[in-house]
């Protein structure tokens, strides 16, 4: 099922060069834990993401309580949360996943950008090297938790899962199937510094478009290409809106071709990313935040827009029948659109915008950083709570707004617990010690926008 990614936080954005003296301090469990639950101060330039992320998270965490329902419910119970229309926002829970895919192209887009502005170049092993310490250990030690808590199939299964192809294998032949995400999340920044270094050279060179910018323009090639060819994988395999819901409401076998084909591969969730990627060149085009900031009433209108539009996405309903043409071009596009809804309210919360800088304000509550900085660990162990606790909960739960509010209270607080302790005792430690092995290029970063 869903799962946010392991993307950047804020606060990886300016590593401190690290005293080789204090590599004790790596390890240390007050420090882990201060990390995790306190801002750093003047690291606030995009702390509105922390709360992105934080509300992603939850987002995810309520839609398994539901998901997760087939372990130990009866069954007329979850066919009534199957059934109920005020769950359906819920259920979409997966589109959270997306949000993570834009910000990981927006944070990760930036780093690679301001090395090039300031080097010319990008130092690849680094990126490698870093990427690896911030997810690969922290996932080794899920991989074994797993294991451990829920038992059952041979070793060689959790091999995808460590390896980061699952999302490429049928969803039926691997174990922790929602490592899917961290399979595209991988697979993303395997490629991504090429992409990067690809488009600086083309804009370096090119002089036909002096007035337009050659990156954006190639990010939007690629996105255009892209939609084409899940365009001919929607229509080449017929698939249809019922087959995009992600809710086990259909046979098994039915309900996994569907997730193959649309759900889990790279090529259905690229859109996003390119999105954010896009936002990444735009956050550090001169001017550009400056006169979105001054946009006033039409900035406002266009909040409400991507608001309503993300939301129209979010809600149409699987049954719902639309001409072969119109439900083609959903299915090709709509998480790319809801990628631009969730992208233009990110970037206008980073300006100066009095609406902006409201919602801002709110999504930099120092109660949603913590939230953020564990979403990574949440999401990894979310799964096995969710299957423990309603496999014990489950069959005592007579209704569906019993199982909602009991198993609500009982996973997402187990989840962030769990996730607070996987991440001080191991998530933060390997990102501190990235200090010593992988230092970052970057001793400050490179100013967004030109000082006034």
């Amino acid at each position: 099922m869903a799962a946010p990614p392991g993307a950047p936080s804020v606060e990886e954005r300016r590593p401190p060069h690290a005293d080789r003296r204090q590599l004790w301090r790596v390890f240390s469990l007050p420090a882990s834990m201060q990390g995790v639950l306190f801002r750093p101060v003047g690291d606030g330039r995009l702390a509105p993401l922390d709360g992105l992320r934080g509300l992603a998270c939850l987002w995810m965490l309520l839609s398994h309580v539901c998901w997760y329902a087939w372990v130990g419910s009866p069954g007329r119970v979850y066919t009534g949360l199957l059934r109920a229309p005020w769950l359906l926002p819920i259920w979409r829970g997966d589109f959270s996943i997306d949000i993570f895919f834009v910000l990981s192209g927006f944070l990760i887009g930036g780093l690679l950008l301001d090395e090039h502005a300031l080097r010319g170049t990008v130092n690849v092993r680094r990126f490698y090297a870093r990427r690896a310490l911030r997810l690969w250990p922290t996932l080794v030690v899920a991989v074994l938790l797993e294991r451990a808590c829920l038992g059952g199939h041979a070793e060689h299964e959790l091999w995808p899962n460590l390896l980061y192809v699952s999302n490429l294998l049928p969803i039926l032949s691997v174990r922790m199937g929602w490592t899917w995400s961290l399979g595209i999340e991988e697979q993303f920044y395997l490629t991504v510094p090429w992409l990067m270094l690809g488009l600086a050279a083309l804009a370096g060179r090119s002089s036909a478009l002096r007035r337009r910018d050659p990156m954006l323009l190639g990010l939007l090639g690629l996105l255009g290409l892209t939609l084409c060819l899940v365009t001919t994988i929607v229509v080449v395999e017929g698939m249809h809106l019922s087959d995009a819901e992600i809710a086990l409401d259909r046979p098994l076998r039915v309900w996994a071709r569907g997730y193959d084909v649309l759900y889990s591969k790279p090529w259905m969730r690229a859109g996003p990313i390119f999105v954010g990627l896009a936002c990444a060149r735009l956050y550090r085009t001169p001017g550009f935040m400056a006169r979105l900031a001054q946009t006033g009433w039409a900035g406002t209108l266009g909040l409400v827009l991507a608001f309503a539009v993300g939301l129209a996405v979010v809600l149409l309903p699987a049954d719902a029948e639309l001409p072969r043409p119109l439900e083609v071009a959903y299915l090709a596009s709509y998480r790319t659109v809801f990628g631009i809804a969730v992208a233009y309210g990110m970037l206008l919360v980073l300006t100066e915008h009095a609406v902006g800088r409201w919602f801002g304000r709110f999504l930099a509550a120092p109660l949603f950083f913590p939230l953020g900085q564990i979403s990574y660990t949440t999401y990894l162990l979310n799964p096995i709570v969710a299957t423990l606790s309603h496999g014990a909960f489950g069959p005592l739960l007579p209704s569906v707004g019993a199982t909602v509010a009991v198993l609500s209270l009982v996973d997402v607080p187990l989840s962030f617990a769990a996730g607070f302790s996987l991440s001080v005792l191991v998530e933060r430690p390997f990102m501190e010690l990235r200090r010593f092995v992988a230092v970052s290029p970057l001793a400050a970063p490179v100013p967004a926008q030109p000082a006034a």
